[in-house]
């Protein structure tokens, strides 16, 4: 019996040091923060970068310059995952194949709808009243509502800590170039503090560099996507859309 009993006594301490541990990683993952920080760049060329770290030893970075992409995850200094494209012609090779697949199965959607209507035109009649209903709902608005200030919510969440730029703007007459400049010293109050902004008088187009840094939580995105389904008419509405949808 004592045996039974210490073998029950030591499956249930693995079992809350199992419990313990995840419960640790998680609260870090939720806790730890990610820091990211961004440039862009256009001169002759574009150059964009965004790094991403996480508790010092999980960094990300994504680079694009000239026409090349190159897309690394490193932990603790080592290379795990390596995406590099040696020029633009494999990214857009790639676009256009799953342009073109995308493109037969809307094809193929269009077709049978089309079918469905000459058949059935009555069902058609059916869909687009319930959607028109679906619409109107005042449920419908609330979830939108909700929406927007979930979207808020998260640039505020991503809102970076230092932001600066420096750009320069050319119109294609050089008094077009003055006005734009005259217009945007209204703005400076608001501004001033990020960068600078000056005109181009030579040449029309926009150069310049935006960079930015900060870091984030996860907790808080967790925290927004709770506040967004908790809300009563949010979750009839979606539950609404899924039995439409189900009975369609």
């Amino acid at each position: 019996m004592s045996i039974l009993w210490l073998i029950i006594k030591v499956t249930l301490l693995v079992l809350l040091g199992i419990f313990l541990a995840l419960a640790f990683i998680l609260l870090v993952v939720l806790l730890a923060p990610i820091k990211y920080d961004c440039i862009f760049e256009k001169y002759d060329d574009a150059y964009f970068r965004l790094r991403v770290s996480f508790l010092s030893f999980i960094k990300a970075s994504w680079v694009f310059e000239n026409g090349k992409q190159d897309t690394r995850i490193k932990v603790l200094g080592k290379v795990v995952y390596r995406y590099h494209t040696d020029d633009f012609e494999e990214v857009a090779k790639e676009a256009v194949e799953n342009t073109t697949d995308n493109a037969k199965v809307v094809s193929k959607e269009v077709v049978e709808e089309e079918s469905d209507e000459r058949g059935e035109s009555k069902s058609g009649t059916t869909k687009w009243r319930v959607m028109k209903d679906l619409l109107l709902d005042e449920r419908f608005f609330a979830l939108i509502k909700d929406i927007l200030v979930a979207v808020k919510r998260i640039l505020r969440w991503l809102k970076p800590s230092k932001l600066s730029f420096e750009l320069a703007i050319g119109r294609e007459d050089p008094a077009d170039t003055g006005e734009l400049i005259a217009g945007l010293t209204l703005l400076y109050p608001w501004y001033y503090r990020y960068g600078v902004v000056e005109g181009s008088y030579d040449e029309e187009g926009v150069w310049g560099n935006i960079y930015a840094k900060g870091r984030f939580y996860l907790v808080t995105l967790v925290k927004i996507v709770i506040l967004f389904i908790i809300k009563k008419e949010t979750r009839d509405y979606i539950h609404l859309l899924l039995k439409t949808r189900k009975g369609a």
